[in-house]
């Protein structure tokens, strides 16, 4: 009878100790979602904005038409960075080309599943090259699952893709916010 009491207690620390893992001390907080055109050309019009749907969720949409084709040499810089003040941390700091992306998919987990959501709710194409004159719109729920449970309270989070053609950069989408311990109030 001991030995299943002393399992039972076991598991049920077990158990406890992982939903206290689980759960975040904290908030995320999107202040603001900029997507900027650096040259005419290869876009004609872009947009973005983002709405908050609750505490830690929040929809982002957007849309881009281009006026020339684009092919292999279209590149994408993703970083993220998380800090206070002066000290930045490089989280992520990646250059992929699209093209490849398309074809061979994401070594790295987070932006594998960027991806994959992205093409949930978009008509982004799936393959290159990628055509002018079509309206490609996405949509996207970008939630604290996204974060890992153990970032501290109190940073600055600046989430930036850089898109290249030819090596010239010609636009940005630029996520900025914050990590905040929670209180009573925002839980």
């Amino acid at each position: 009878m001991l030995p299943k009491i002393l399992f039972w207690v076991i598991a049920l620390n077990c158990l406890i100790t992982d939903q206290a893992a689980q759960q975040r001390n904290y908030n995320v907080e999107l202040r603001q979602f900029i997507c900027k055109c650096l040259k005419s050309r290869p876009v004609q019009q872009l947009e973005c904005f983002f709405k908050k749907l609750e505490t830690n969720r929040y929809y982002a949409t957007g849309f881009v038409m281009l006026n020339q084709q684009l092919d292999k040499n279209l590149d994408v810089q993703v970083k993220f960075n998380i800090g206070s003040g002066k000290k930045i941390i490089k989280f992520l700091d990646v250059k992929l080309n699209i093209c490849d992306t398309l074809q061979r998919g994401a070594s790295t987990p987070v932006i594998r599943r960027i991806i994959i959501e992205l093409f949930k709710c978009s008509n982004l194409p799936r393959k290159c090259p990628i055509k002018p004159n079509f309206l490609f719109n996405a949509s996207y729920i970008l939630d604290d699952s996204y974060f890992p449970t153990y970032f501290p309270p109190s940073l600055d989070v600046n989430f930036t893709v850089d898109f290249y053609d030819n090596h010239q950069k010609f636009a940005i989408l630029l996520l900025q916010g914050s990590i905040v311990p929670k209180t009573k109030i925002n839980k």
